[in-house]
């Protein structure tokens, strides 16, 4: 499987989106290029802790075995790392033998600051320490799908310190403008209060209270909300996209855009507890927050793949004895509704529910006998369209025109 670089790219992170019915990969795929980048977990916890897989990758960073590497590929271990290209991930399983390519070099790729999230909202109310430092996470947990109970503590500190130093910057520089100019905390939480609120269709600030307890809150209505208070959706997204925006800023504290270095970034399901509205924002705003990033989404929501102009859409396909094929990648492209996503790549051409595309069906079938000239199957068909015509607006509009059609063929047979 490859992963072809955007060609002609925007100032917009380039996307690969697996989609595919349950059961294909999608998931499991995500986890082998976590295991490939620094932490296996997920990957070991979804093959139920068999010992003899493996993973290889290409910068010579491998977890297997001289043996291994030999009984898998005929090479030593030497041989088979300078004869394969930096940029690939390897996975050999008790019968399984994949191939996965990465767009970074070797060098990169072991200095490339990972992130791997789940749509869970999984960010809880915790106590802060007003400007305590916070550390850049290990590969061990910031490309955990699950994220260790830390994972808030260590957001909300980071936020409530970009938040107060912000705060006293606009004190000490005489006003926002001045602030805005001088003070980097300042433009930052900035970015990540104006992001938020641009998705949420309202306005999105932070705040950060002594009382109770010194704690950040989140102003989301009419009265700061902690954590726990938060509609699940927007903990989500919290969760992973300005945990990104975060610890991005630790990572490059001497740069002035630190959200625009390379990063890569595994996303399983994002748009659990989404709004369809939010589903439709969620990567494009990633793609704009962080503009060289490589961001590899699971994803089983038309909304998310119809949203995605810039990158590319890989097809997993299961047959009827459980195999799975990958289709090549298919460009993502500007205009797709959600319509043409749900019929042309997720196969489903299925618009009403299970029991009236069932009635459709019927009538299709009587239909087709009624043209055939069939006794009886005209009177049927008309009693049929009727009857789904009551299911609702929409299909009544459509039956009337269905009916038209058939009567107008009967008729210019004779």
């Amino acid at each position: 499987m490859e992963f072809p670089a955007v060609e002609n790219p925007s100032a917009l992170a380039e996307v690969h989106l697996f989609t595919g019915v349950n059961g294909t990969g999608k998931t499991r795929l995500l986890s082998l290029l976590a295991a490939g980048l620094g932490n296996g977990d997920a990957l070991m916890a979804r093959l139920g802790g068999e010992e003899n897989v493996t993973v290889f990758a290409g910068d010579g960073l491998g977890t297997g075995s001289a043996r291994e590497i030999q009984s898998h590929t005929g090479l030593s271990a030497g041989s088979f790392f300078r004869k394969q290209q930096d940029s690939k991930i390897f996975y050999f399983g008790r019968a399984v033998h994949g191939n996965y390519g990465i767009n970074f070099q070797r060098d990169t790729l072991n200095k490339l600051p990972c992130f791997a999230y789940s749509g869970d909202a999984h960010l809880s109310d915790c106590g802060i320490t007003p400007m305590q430092a916070v550390k850049v996470p290990a590969k061990k947990i910031s490309l955990a799908f699950q994220k260790p109970t830390s994972s808030s503590k260590d957001l909300a500190q980071a936020l409530s310190n970009l938040s107060l130093s912000a705060a006293q910057h606009i004190r000490n520089y005489g006003g926002y403008d001045e602030a805005k100019k001088r003070s980097r905390q300042f433009r930052l939480i900035s970015y990540i209060e104006e992001s938020m609120s641009r998705l949420a269709g309202r306005h999105i600030s932070f705040e950060v209270v002594s009382q109770p307890s010194t704690m950040l809150m989140v102003n989301w209505g009419k009265k700061p909300l902690p954590f726990n208070l938060l509609p699940d959706g927007l903990r989500s997204i919290l969760g992973w996209l300005v945990e990104l925006a975060v610890v991005m800023d630790l990572t490059y504290p001497n740069e002035k855009n630190p959200w625009a270095q390379p990063l890569m970034v595994l996303l399983d399901e994002v748009e659990c507890h989404l709004h369809p509205s939010w589903q439709r924002q969620v990567i494009p705003m990633a793609q704009r927050m962080f503009p060289q990033a490589q961001i590899f989404v699971a994803t089983h929501s038309p909304f998310v793949i119809a949203s995605v102009n810039e990158g590319w859409i890989h097809n997993f396909n299961i047959n009827k004895d459980g195999l799975v094929s990958i289709d090549p990648p298919l460009k993502a492209s500007e205009g797709d509704s959600y319509v043409q996503v749900l019929g042309a790549i997720m196969g489903v051409t299925e618009l009403y529910d299970p029991e009236t595309e069932e009635l459709l069906s019927d009538y299709r079938e009587l239909r087709t006998k009624a043209l055939r000239k069939e006794p009886g199957m005209r009177e049927q068909a008309i009693t049929l369209a009727d009857r789904i015509s009551n299911r609702g607006t929409e299909l009544a509009y459509m039956m009337s025109k269905e009916k038209a059609q058939m009567e107008k063929m009967l008729n210019g047979s004779h």
